[in-house]
């Protein structure tokens, strides 16, 4: 490979790791407030409020949907020019990975919501 094309090839591949990253953060961070989003909804009355409460249940989807869907191109990307697709840090990201998620402060705070809500069989995202 000529020199030129191996340093091109080096930086393509440090910037699509840097935008993998980002957009599994920017994943992490929609799923995070979309839990947030759904209890609103969950708490507010009155048809309006509703409406209004599932439209922005309905947006923060479609933000889900498109991080989820830039960083499936990243890793696209880094799989063409050369990344394993056994990679630990850009793993596939599937359909059921896409789960809203509490963020809890300790281990025994995350045991305790889950045998309180019958979560424990449950499989947990790598997200």
């Amino acid at each position: 490979m000529h020199e030129g094309m191996q340093i091109a090839w080096e930086i393509e591949e440090v910037l699509r790791k840097d935008q993998g990253r980002t957009e599994l953060d920017n994943v992490r961070a929609q799923l995070i407030t979309s839990f947030g989003v759904s209890q609103v909804k969950k708490a507010v009355s009155g048809q309006g409020r509703k409406t209004r409460a599932q439209a922005a249940v309905k947006r923060k989807w479609k933000a889900v949907h498109s991080a989820a869907n830039a960083y499936r191109r990243a890793r696209a990307a880094l799989i063409a020019l050369g990344t394993s697709t056994d990679d630990i840090e850009f793993r596939p990201l599937t359909r059921e990975d896409l789960k809203p998620f509490k963020m809890y402060g300790t281990d025994e705070e995350l045991q305790a919501a889950r045998s309180n809500l019958g979560e424990s069989r449950k499989k947990v995202s790598w997200l």
